[in-house]
């Protein structure tokens, strides 16, 4: 099933993180889309709107809780992985957002 990310005006979507920068996401974190903001919770809670063009995406800034929270990875790298991808595709269940050419992060699997 593919889901195309300039539709989701209509609906929320949830996706599990599953990877950023190259690293496995061990724990189960939700991240929700909607038509103007993606919200999730990796140790500390994060949220940032985003503007979508064609396969383009641009993050604005992120707001997040401060708490001491160690992950693995840490969560300035799975902040930083999300917010510097410059572009998007969808294929089968898997969304990934990635920077340029390069494959930045695969790292958001749909879960409904």
């Amino acid at each position: 099933m593919s889901i195309i990310i300039v539709d989701m005006a209509q609906s929320i979507c949830n996706w599990n993180l599953i990877e950023a920068a190259g690293r496995p996401i061990n724990n189960n974190t939700e991240v929700i889309i909607d038509e103007t903001s993606v919200r999730y919770r990796y140790g500390n809670n994060f949220s940032q709107t985003y503007q979508v063009d064609g396969n383009n995406i641009r993050f604005g800034p992120a707001i997040s809780t401060r708490m001491y929270s160690p992950q693995d990875p840490p969560e300035q790298e799975v902040w930083s992985t999300i917010t510097e991808s410059t572009n998007w595709t969808v294929e089968g269940d898997t969304l990934e957002l990635f920077s340029g050419s390069h494959l930045h992060a695969q790292e958001i699997l749909m879960t409904n």
